[in-house]
């Protein structure tokens, strides 16, 4: 038989091993729940940001980083063009106006950039005078739904008007490679 001493030695024994039980599954309940929530993020992190290798804001072309166009547009009046683009994929192109007015002395121009939803690849913009071939613009990477509204030429024109070609290059959505390119001619008419 156990006297009183050894009784409550045992008990205070198996209160500690209770209580250590307890921290133990409280740690196993903790790490589980801390994990899943991980799991969970990284889900929705990946599901919600763009294929790897983008940054959202930014993405590498030829070793040169080019941030993203940002406003988001309805599916933009466009026609299709086949031609570039994967097999048998028809990439729709935006309707540049054959003139685009802008304010003489002043880079700044208001023109839509657009890429039409539908599209799947991005867009990048050249604008170069048709005479000289000088670049007087290059845009961001526009997603498909995305456009830029209002550019800053690299230079500004003079009065009167002037031929440029919109070189529209496109890029796949995962590799960023790219995949093709059509020139259109518009007037860009200073005034």
């Amino acid at each position: 038989m156990l006297d009183a001493k050894e009784t409550a030695k045992r008990a205070l024994l198996r209160a500690e091993e209770i209580k250590a039980a307890k921290k133990r599954r409280n740690r196993l309940l903790k790490t589980t729940a801390i994990t899943g929530l991980c799991v969970a993020c990284a889900a929705i992190i990946l599901t919600v940001t763009p294929p790897i290798g983008i940054n959202k804001n930014q993405v590498t072309i030829d070793d040169m980083p080019v941030p993203l166009a940002a406003p988001l547009i309805p599916d933009a009046d466009a026609k299709p063009y086949n031609g570039t683009g994967a097999e048998n994929e028809t990439i729709k192109i935006p309707n540049l106006y054959n003139k685009a007015t802008i304010r003489a002395g002043t880079p700044e121009v208001e023109i839509a950039l657009i890429n039409p939803e539908s599209n799947p690849c991005w867009f990048k913009f050249e604008i170069t005078l048709a005479d000289t071939g000088e670049t007087i613009y290059i845009s961001d990477l526009v997603a498909p739904s995305m456009c830029i509204e209002n550019i800053t030429l690299y230079k500004t024109l003079e009065s009167g008007e002037h031929p440029a070609n919109v070189t529209i290059k496109q890029y796949d959505l995962e590799t960023l490679e790219k995949t093709g390119q059509i020139s259109v001619t518009i007037a860009l008419v200073a005034q």
